[in-house]
């Protein structure tokens, strides 16, 4: 379909700009990635219509869309580590605590 073809374009792009700056992209399965607890890591069911993950194992109570963000920032660096190399990993870890830190306002 044209639509998967312009997403694998889009993502061949992004994938030769981070090449270019020095970065890698890491692609990750969005599967249960707002279901699965950031903290603890069990899985909590919820419909679309809810909007804030709580976890009655651990307790941790956040947006929902920031814990899936959590959670694709962790399989991303994992990913790095296992299949891209350390050098890769190293350089994900050495971006991201970098970047700027910014207040997050719930």
């Amino acid at each position: 379909m044209l639509a998967d073809a312009s997403w694998s374009k889009f993502l061949d792009f992004i994938a030769y700009k981070a090449e270019r700056a020095g970065a890698a992209m890491i692609r990750v399965n969005p599967r249960n990635t707002s279901q699965n607890c950031s903290g603890c890591s069990e899985l909590v069911p919820k419909s679309l219509a809810v909007r804030t993950h709580s976890c009655p194992s651990c307790g941790l109570v956040i947006d929902r869309d920031f814990n899936a963000s959590i959670n694709i920032l962790k399989a991303g660096i994992g990913l790095g580590e296992h299949n891209v190399g350390r050098s890769w990993a190293k350089r994900a870890r050495r971006n991201i605590s970098e970047a700027p830190v910014r207040e997050l306002k719930i």
